[in-house]
């Protein structure tokens, strides 16, 4: 009532543009217009409309980010995140943004006039660019500046006299004309005072009527930024019996949350200018609260008024309580201010606990602390910065410092040291500073499950797999009364190894749990890294259709990270591959390359000879000698370069010089190159062996991709042993490829399934597989079973050589990857483009016609074709012309495609578009 023009005025925003900027002074009813209007004019909305707002003490937008990222990733099934939110404000926009739009939610900030401007820019503006799906609103005292979303400001100012007057008329039935055109002038506009004024307390008294206990309470919590929970109310100033309580909320003064109760900001606002409650009485009695966030309140409030030395030493008690409940942004911005050193040790914390940001900037710009707990703090803390060759140097001098007086914080800097080493890909170096560790940790269980997970990380690099493997699985059950934030630590690692050495299931898996158990930091909660991640995995356990769909969620936000775009077009990569689209992934490498030359990341530098060499090798090309694998690439990168060079030379060198290794699908490849190499060298029965090994390590780790890859290398094996069995193993392929969908696989099953058949391959289905673009060696193997030309690696003529296909004879040439027109004298069937055929055995004109263009290279006169067809020596038009029309008329019914045989000046001929073979 009274705000229609600027219900009309947001709505219009609100359907413009993501962003929506409602600006007015306190008090004058934003919020409320805001949830109106959408409840009235887009109840759909409703439901999906999220609502948060800043806080006072939240001036950095810290704690407003955290509960941003940690609402909508539950909502959306992940875990709550716990360090800083906005330690990379740009990474915590696109998180926000893209949560929001997987939620297709509306989100409501209010009060965003407590928060830094420069935050609530980049947020905005963000949005205003590239949220998809998702609105966001935000309500403000004051003006924010944003270029370019000048129209999008909605500016809300008092209320007209006859407005309040008739809201007053609507809020207290009964009140007279006069009355409610009073109330509506003492009320200055505001609708917030109007319902103070109609309730009997005016602009100058808000707290008439209510008994001094109740008074002297609602003052003290005036004091409070933030809502006081419901069971720490009596802890303040006063003593407000459940009446008053009733009466406050009445009056619009109390509003409840789901943090517990605080005052109407407007109220706190008017009753602290005129208040002459001494904060120092507030602060007293917070500090003796069992309740942290009161506590945290008492050092806010005796920093805030110059109470120094009761601040620090409140902080100093409480600090390790109040990180350990969350609480380190909001602590951590009272104290970022405070320049004493007996501050530092709450100030680690923070830091420790936040891991970025501003904390984490003081951090490394601190000389360190003398004292060596808190040097090892400081240590943990920069850890995480590029400064991590330092930080290994330093925690080793202080490790030989503490070693005779405090063995277990030596043990405790040893495991920063060995985390810094394992940063660097120092192995050697990590595992000795490990192994120290527990040396010195005597019975600390904590400490020696840290410095096992980063030993399981260095055994990766060493290539000592089998521990890494066994060290991680065994940690699993060692952290279970361990602090959440050790549980991540450790976690973090042992996914880390399973990934790096293939177990993709079990990295999965380890994920997952991780975000159920709230065990992620909130960079991980980003819808983008998610879906990075889990279009990873869908791709390695071979659930095609649903990585296609992440990935195009994904695509359109990709772009906006290096990293993320170079893990974005791998995964593209390897789902064009399995489809065989050949082209597009020729395209993703490309802009792999691209991200990786703009990154200058050293791990996709080392990465990206493997997709080379696995494309290539697909696709039966040469060995390039400028992707020669060296010692220090990936393991998975230099089996498929052995096995590259198997396939396209013959030569086993360089698999001759690669180990059996426990990086699964290194190993599946080297099994691969094992069996094709041993096909080449005539050991029938180790190629099968291999290729069977192969095939049971894929069914283990659940990698369905390489499983296709195993049957395939597997039916090559035994076609070249020419054992009986290759039906059953082309069967089995079929099935797999089945469950992933796309032809490739398909193609292939159906290419062995034909070998296997003999002289009795169906030629129908050759040329089927042979038109299959995507069907990789299927497709070389088929065209030349069928007479056309293709480049063959030495796996395919190894193959083909053992075939007992009946190879037809080529008329026509070969026009591209199509079915052609296909002639089995033998069976008396012609076999057509379209992947049918038909059956000329009892019609010897129509057969005769067909064998007599065949003869003829695709073409014949009439007189040709009557002497042939009828053996007619006198051809003659006026006799026999009819006929053969009438002849001709009728294969081009029996074939159902006139084009396939056409009129030429002095003939027939078969359509030059189309190739044509004959067996």
């Amino acid at each position: 009532m009274g705000r229609e023009a600027e219900r009309e005025r947001f709505l219009a925003a609100f359907d413009r543009s993501p962003v929506t900027v409602v600006v007015g002074p306190g008090g004058h009813g934003k919020t409320s217009l805001v949830l109106a209007s959408l409840h009235a004019a887009r109840p759909h909305l409703a439901p999906r409309t999220l609502s948060f707002s800043a806080s006072p003490s939240d001036r950095s937008g810290e704690e407003l980010a955290l509960t941003l990222l940690g609402a909508l990733s539950a909502m959306l099934g992940g875990g709550r995140p716990s360090g800083s939110a906005t330690a990379d404000t740009p990474g915590f926009v696109a998180n926000v943004i893209d949560l929001a739009d997987a939620l297709d939610a509306v989100i409501l900030l209010d009060d965003l006039h407590f928060v830094e401007p420069s935050f609530v820019r980049e947020l905005l503006q963000a949005a205003a660019s590239y949220a998809r799906k998702s609105r966001f609103i935000a309500t403000t005292r004051a003006p924010i500046d944003l270029a370019g979303l000048e129209e999008q400001v909605v500016k809300v100012g008092p209320m007209t006299e006859d407005a309040l007057a008739s809201l007053a008329e609507a809020w207290s039935p009964g009140i007279d004309g006069k009355a409610a055109r009073a109330a509506a002038r003492d009320a200055g506009g505001s609708p917030f005072w109007l319902k103070q004024r109609l309730i009997g307390s005016g602009s100058r008294g808000l707290l008439d009527d209510l008994p001094a206990p109740a008074r002297r309470w609602v003052s003290a919590l005036a004091w409070l930024e933030i809502p006081v929970p419901d069971d720490s109310v009596l802890f303040l100033p006063g003593s407000p019996s459940a009446s008053d309580m009733t009466a406050l909320e009445q009056r619009g003064l109390l509003e409840r949350v789901p943090e517990g109760v605080r005052l109407h900001a407007v109220a706190r606002a008017a009753l602290l200018e005129a208040s002459k409650e001494d904060s120092r009485d507030v602060a007293a009695a917070l500090r003796s609260s069992p309740d942290p966030i009161l506590r945290l309140e008492s050092i806010r409030l005796d920093e805030a008024d110059g109470r120094r030395d009761e601040a620090i030493e409140t902080a100093r008690a409480a600090a390790a309580d109040l990180v350990a409940r969350g609480l380190a942004p909001r602590l951590w911005q009272v104290l970022e201010g405070i320049h004493d050193p007996r501050a530092f040790a709450p100030k680690i914390a923070c830091a420790s606990d936040l891991g970025g940001g501003a904390a984490l900037a003081w951090a490394m710009e601190h000389p360190g602390p003398v004292e060596p707990a808190l040097r090892l703090r400081w240590l943990e803390v920069i850890a995480s910065s590029p400064a991590v060759e330092s930080v290994a140097l330093r925690a080793r001098e202080l490790a030989v410092e503490a070693r005779e007086s405090d063995p277990q914080l030596a043990a405790s800097a040893l495991v920063v040291a060995a985390r810094a080493f394992v940063t660097l890909a120092k192995a050697p170096e990590a595992l000795a500073a490990a192994d120290e560790a527990r040396r010195l940790a005597g019975a600390d269980e904590t400490i020696r499950a840290r410095a096992d997970a980063y030993t399981a990380r260095a055994l990766v690099f060493a290539g000592r797999a089998q521990e890494a493997l066994a060290l991680a699985g065994a940690l699993e059950s060692r952290t279970d009364s361990m602090s959440s934030r050790v549980r991540r630590e450790i976690d973090d690692q042992r996914a880390a190894v399973y990934f790096n050495l293939g177990r993709s299931r079990r990295a999965h898996d380890l994920f997952v749990r991780m975000a159920r158990e709230g065990l992620v930091s909130p960079e991980q909660l980003g819808v983008r890294t998610r879906l990075v991640r889990s279009s990873l995995f869908a791709l390695e356990l071979g659930e095609l259709e649903r990585a296609r769909a992440l990935l195009d969620e994904l695509s359109p936000v990709a772009r906006r990270s290096e990293e993320l775009f170079a893990f974005y077009s791998m995964n593209e990569l390897r789902h064009a591959a399995a489809l065989g689209d050949f082209d597009a992934a020729e395209e993703h490498l490309a802009g792999l390359v691209r991200a990786t030359s703009a990154s200058k990341s050293g791990y996709w530098s080392g990465w990206i000879a493997s997709p080379r060499h696995y494309l290539a090798l697909l696709r039966g090309q040469p060995l390039d000698p400028r992707t020669a694998a060296t010692e220090s690439d990936f393991p998975l990168t230099r089996a498929l370069a052995a096995w590259h060079e198997v396939r396209a030379t013959g030569s086993s060198a360089r698999l001759d010089h690669e180990r059996s290794s426990e990086v699964i699908d290194a190993e599946i490849v080297l099994c691969l190159a094992r069996a094709n190499a041993a096909a080449l060298g005539s050991d029938t029965a180790g190629a099968v062996s291999a290729a069977r090994a192969a095939v049971a390590l894929s069914e283990e780790e659940g990698l369905t991709l390489w499983l296709a890859d195993s049957l395939v290398v597997l039916c090559e094996s035994i076609a070249v042993a020419g054992g009986g069995d290759l039906g059953a193993a082309a069967s089995r392929l079929g099935a797999v490829a089945d469950a992933l969908g796309p032809s490739r696989y398909r193609a292939e099953a159906d290419l062995f399934a034909q070998l296997a058949r003999g002289d009795d391959a169906d030629l129908a289905v050759l040329d089927r597989v042979a038109a299959n673009a995507s069907a990789c060696a299927a497709v070389r193997r088929a065209r030349t079973l069928l007479g056309f030309e293709a480049a063959l690696d030495r796996v395919d003529a190894a193959v083909l050589e053992r075939a007992r296909v009946a190879r037809p004879t080529v008329v026509a040439a070969d026009h591209g990857a199509r079915p052609g027109l296909g002639l089995d004298t033998r069976r008396g069937r012609v076999l057509l483009p379209r992947g049918t055929s038909v059956d000329l055995a009892k019609k010897p004109v129509a057969m005769k016609i067909l064998v007599t263009l065949f003869d003829g290279a695709g073409r014949a006169s009439k007189e040709h074709l009557v002497e042939r067809v009828w053996d007619v020596q006198d051809y003659h038009p006026l006799r026999d012309d009819k006929r053969l029309q009438v002849a001709i008329s009728r294969l081009r019914a029996l074939l159902g495609d006139e084009s396939l045989v056409e009129t030429t000046e002095d003939g027939y001929r078969l359509a030059p578009s189309v190739a044509a073979y004959r067996v």
